[in-house]
């Protein structure tokens, strides 16, 4: 079948301007943003200040203006797209831009051309914002700026965002980041993983920052991941997305080398005390401001369920302080795993560690209490009095005397739970050591055993009394044992081959940092190791001082006759021929699971290729990680060429391709780590595969596309209707694309092991495979409509220019284009790039017996079958009393409300279904008021109820009313800035605020109107009350109906009471149907809203 093909056209870019123009304005735009979508010459004003014949530049997320000196072009105003807070396009056709610091008016014929432009990408980039994050769109003709509805992708949004904020930020945009995320969001991984992006974002810091701003924005990240990457300022950099973020849970930093920004994380969470971060790992990294986190610990609500703080230099005051935050928190009495390696201890923090101990439920499962000096006979003492039901116990590099020896034996041989013990570098004597095997053994109810024992002098003689203890215990019981840095030679290894020979279900083995390529006849001795038959996983990783090197070849040769599934070679000096060794096997192992060869001096770009050949065949991979020192370094003995920098980024980011595409298949999560919560973040994001073609608008490629691909080849075009859309000339529009994700497809039936160390797995299987859907729907975004103004146009003083140096800018206070009368009342609000709660596509209005329908999240109806269960905590509720507030911001939240119970009087309200389609207007015989609403299914009403006219028919057209006086839209000193309120209004009625009302010739009660947080409809009052503006703080009123009626309350999507319809026709009010904000509260004559 052939593919079809892309009709779009060549817009016209540079109206009315000659060759030369045109490269002058080309040779002024900043390398990397040179996409120009329309340039030409006007008159502009910015603030109070005119500019004559200056060229006005458009790129898809910056507007420039310039003006001519000399030969050159001189940068008057620039506006990037994410930071633009107001759109407006006057009956003048002028068009007013306005940030934060530049008030931009342009006067030319393209002016509307322009602001269509700027709306259209506003609504693609930030399709995620809230309704009070979005700019305001005013205009006299609403027709010409329609609301986008486009099956945008996750992934396109993440790409949109990002390439918007390398504009603001002047970084240079890289698809391969894009392409990352891409193959974590079908892979379903909502962990991201720093550590794993492409490379090129190492060699400068600052262009991380882009990323992860935009990652958070995207709302589908359950946590950030780094590991062995050098960040220092990382915890700096994620601080302002923790205070705005509402779905990380998991923060991971393993050697990152971050040295202090506790305090900004602390501050942070503060500022987000509802954020629960219910997984720290921040091992090896020596936090000097680490008093700032027991302070997170008293005050966070939500139960920290793993907590690793190995090795980062908590000193004996902040160990007690974090024992005491602990146990003073009830919210902190069901940890599971708990790991403080090498804190110091003294004996405040011994009574502390008791108090937590004692109030610990049974849920802990895994501790690591090593590097403690002092005290580990006191600790080992508690340990044995409480007896919890660990499964992992770690005592590495505590010493441990002969009474704490006695309490750990004690331990071992009462306990029923446990698994794993580590007593590496504790100092036991070999006697000692033969005690604890003997202890194990001892025990039939630890049925299978991990015993680590290493840095402990196991060698020579040594090992004779540890190889008799092993010989009388039960031989099938020992599943792993590790050996490291013992200072073994290839004699201690050849007598020790025999006894792990006959243990025939020891499946790991661990001897990292015995030998070197020094090591006499190791070169010999090491293959033997694949006579263990039952191995399964083999380590042997090297060290500053103890690189294997070419010793370790042999092995690697022979090691495809084991059908081992982990094997990490890391850190042993193999170089390009023991790398190229180590792929070969990597090839003859299709059981092999996990390869670590990171570390190895790795330089030859053909090796890299080879690995990364090997990486995307390998049938079961799915571990694996680019060593990011190695790339880093052959960046540099390449001189940090361009072609070799391009040609590592595409080598890593296929072969992590494959990877996250076979932990898809598999029905695997994080790498790291997976829970409940993580889980289900990671599974309900669906519309992975289709993207839209307007990508080509800002020059980007398809997410999964390396930079410079054309977006037809990307997979199976297919052609919408964009109905009124089709206002903004944009034909890529018309184009979706699906991508062939059948290497990403999960199986009919699919297993997941969701799981916590320490605990046990949730086995969840899918019955159906998920169906990915191309539904998406954007927020409304702010539109104001203008009535028309009957002031005279006002005369627009125009500054002669010419190419001169003379200065030819005349500056004025009071100039006579007035900005409020020409774009209307100014809207004053502070604007932030802060994501959505929620993804649009989540959100569904299910009909309900009441009158009131509401809106509620979908949980797994629509990615998950019915089938499936999934264990989770029910979000917390909030009364209707604690949501009630004198001003309210409309949120979406993840809360559910329990569903009113119907009145039988009171018939049900239809309510406009604002995503589907945007209203036309109707012509009516009064003034009316629209409510709009978001939900994506309204309601039918009730037969008896008599059918209102639904406003997004096609039948007739509302026009607004005209005021028989001259109105006013807005003040003359509009050409101020917008200063942030507390509550932004998103919508207005178009009459004056100058105007008094008239008098109504009767005056009849009217009905409030009824807020989502009102249990009840005030008592109406005899005189007519003055209204408001709506969604504005003024005290300016509305004009009062000449013909006084009843007024029939507006319902919001969240009332609890409807009131009783009256027979009279309802006043309804004029708002966009995109507007996610509810009516607010009616207030007395002259008295503040409620």
């Amino acid at each position: 079948m052939q593919r079809m093909k892309m009709n779009i056209p060549e817009p016209e870019r540079y109206p009315r301007m000659t060759p030369e123009e045109i490269e002058m304005v080309k040779g002024a735009i900043v390398e990397g943003h040179k996409n120009i979508l329309i340039a030409f010459r006007s008159d502009i004003r910015n603030f109070k200040t005119l500019y004559k014949d200056c060229y006005v530049v458009c790129t898809p997320f910056i507007l420039y203006a310039y003006k001519k000196n000399g030969k050159k072009l001189e940068k008057m105003a620039r506006i990037y797209l994410a930071d633009i807070i107001l759109i407006a396009y006057s009956k003048e056709k002028y068009l007013l831009a306005q940030s934060e610091d530049t008030s931009l008016v342009i006067t030319a014929p393209e002016a509307l051309r322009v602001a269509q432009i700027l709306y259209r990408n506003y609504q693609i980039v930030f399709s995620n914002l809230t309704i009070e994050e979005t700019c305001e769109l005013r205009s006299y003709d609403m027709s010409l700026f329609p609301p986008i509805k486009l099956p945008l992708s996750n992934s396109q949004k993440f790409q949109f965002a990002y390439a918007s904020l390398c504009a603001k930020e002047m970084r240079p945009f890289r698809n391969e980041a894009v392409r990352f995320l891409h193959s974590m969001v079908l892979a379903r991984n909502g962990v991201f993983d720093i550590s794993l992006l492409p490379v090129d974002l190492f060699i400068d810091r600052r262009d991380l920052l882009p990323v992860l701003k935009a990652v958070d924005y995207m709302k589908f990240t359950s946590g950030f991941c780094c590991v062995n990457v050098s960040q220092p300022e990382l915890f700096t950099g994620i601080a302002d997305i923790i205070s705005k973020s509402t779905s990380i849970k998991i923060l991971y930093f393993v050697n990152c080398q971050i040295t202090q920004g506790m305090k900004q994380i602390s501050e942070a969470l503060k500022a987000n005390r509802e954020l629960p971060v219910a997984y720290w790992c921040l091992d090896q990294n020596k936090i000097t401001d680490f008093d700032f986190f027991p302070v997170i610990v008293s005050a966070q609500k939500e139960p920290i369920r793993v907590l690793s703080l190995n090795n980062c230099g908590i000193k004996a005051n902040q160990t007690n302080e974090l024992f005491k935050a602990l146990e003073a928190n009830t919210f902190q009495r069901s940890m599971e795993v708990l790991q403080i390696h090498g804190a110091e201890f003294s004996q405040d923090c011994v009574a502390s560690f008791d108090k937590w101990l004692d109030c610990q439920s049974d849920e802990l499962k895994k501790l690591d209490l090593g590097g403690i000096a002092n005290s580990g006979q006191a600790i080992l003492s508690l340990i044995r009095r409480y007896a919890p039901p660990l499964t992992h116990l770690t005592l590495s590099g505590t010493q441990i005397n002969l009474a704490a020896l006695e309490d750990l034996l004690e331990f071992i041989r009462e306990s029923k739970t446990l698994e794993m013990l580590d007593i590496s570098g504790t100092g036991l004597a070999p006697k000692s050591i033969t005690h604890v095997i003997e202890a194990i053994a001892e025990n039939d109810n630890l049925k299978r055993f991990d015993l680590n024992l290493s840095n402990l002098a196991i060698h020579g003689a040594a090992l004779m009394p540890m190889f008799g203890a092993f010989l009388d215990s039960n031989l099938e019981k020992w599943r792993s044992i590790i050996l490291d840095e013992n200072g073994m030679n290839a004699t201690d290894l050849k007598n020790f081959l025999p006894l792990l020979i006959m243990m025939p279900k020891l499946k790991r083995l661990s001897l990292s940092r015995n030998f070197s390529s020094k090591t006499e006849n190791i070169l010999n001795i090491l293959p033997g190791i694949i006579e263990i038959k039952s191995l399964k996983y083999l380590i042997i990783q090297g060290g500053p001082t103890m690189k294997l090197e070419s010793a370790i070849y042999p092995l690697i040769e022979q090691i495809s006759a084991r059908k081992l599934k982990y094997l990490d070679l890391s850190n042993n000096g193999l170089g390009d021929r023991g790398v190229s060794l180590a792929v070969g096997a990597l090839r003859a192992i299709p059981t092999l699971k996990h390869f670590d060869i990171t570390d190895n001096g790795l330089r030859g770009i053909q090796i890299w290729m080879e690995l990364a050949d090997a990486v995307v065949s390998a049938p079961a991979l799915v571990e694996f990680q680019f060593s990011m020192s190695d790339m880093l370094a052959t960046i540099e003995l390449s001189k940090k060429n361009k072609a070799t920098i391009r040609q590592l980024t595409e080598l890593q980011s296929s072969a992590l391709n494959a990877v996250y595409a076979r932990r898809r298949r598999l029905g695997l999560g994080c790498p790291y780590l997976e829970t409940e919560d993580v889980a289900y973040l990671s599974r309900k994001f669906k519309n992975g595969s289709k993207h839209s073609a307007v990508c080509k608008e800002f020059n980007l490629p398809l997410p999964y596309q390396h930079e410079g691909e054309v977006v037809e080849d990307g997979g199976d075009i297919t052609e919408i209707d964009i109905g009124e859309m089709a206002v903004y000339e944009t034909d890529s529009m018309r184009y979706v694309i699906e991508e062939d994700v059948s290497a990403f497809e999960a199986p009919e039936i699919m297993t997941q092991v969701i799981t916590l160390p320490g605990t046990m797995p949730l086995i969840v299987e899918n019955k159906e495979p998920e169906v990915i859907s191309n539904k998406t729907s954007n927020p409304p975004h702010s539109r104001v409509a203008f009535i028309e103004p009957d002031q005279k146009e006002q005369p627009v003083i125009i500054v002669s220019s010419d190419d001169s140096d003379e200065d030819d800018v005349i500056k004025s206070k009071n100039f006579d284009i007035n900005d409020e009368k020409v774009f209307g009342q100014k809207v004053t609000k502070k604007r932030s790039l802060k994501p959505d709660s929620e993804s649009e596509d989540e959100i569904q209005v299910k009909p309900k017996k009441s009158n009131t329908p509401k809106r509620k999240l979908k949980l797994d109806d629509d990615d998950e079958p019915e089938e499936e269960e999934i264990p989770k905590k029910s979000p917390k509720k909030r009364s209707i009393e604690q949501e009630r507030k004198p001003k309210r911001r409309l949120e979406d939240s993840d809360d559910e409300e329990e569903e009113p119970k119907p009145k039988k009087s009171t018939p049900k309200k239809r309510i406009l279904d604002s995503d589907d389609e945007s209203p036309k207007p109707k012509k009516f015989n009064s003034k009316k008021e629209l409510f709009s609403s978001d939900d994506d299914e309204p309601p039918k009403p009730k037969k008896s109820t008599p059918k209102k006219k639904n406003l997004d028919s096609d039948e007739e057209e509302i026009k607004p009313k005209k005021s028989n006086s001259k109105k006013p839209i807005v003040s003359s000193d509009d050409d101020e800035p917008p200063k942030p309120k507390k509550s932004a209004p998103k919508r207005k009625l178009l009459d004056s605020d100058d105007e008094e009302p008239p008098k109504p010739k009767k005056s009849t009660p009217k009905k409030s109107l009824i807020s989502s947080d009102d249990d009840e409809p005030p008592k109406p009052k005899k005189s007519a009350p003055k209204r408001k503006l709506l969604d504005s703080d003024s005290e300016e009123e509305l004009p009062k109906p000449k013909k006084s009626a009843p007024k029939k309350p507006l319902i919001s999507s969240d009332d609890d009471e409807p009131p009783k319809p009256k027979k009279s026709t309802p006043k309804r009010k004029l708002l966009d149907s995109d507007s996610d904000e509810e009516p607010p509260k009616p207030r007395k004559s002259n008295s503040k809203r409620k």
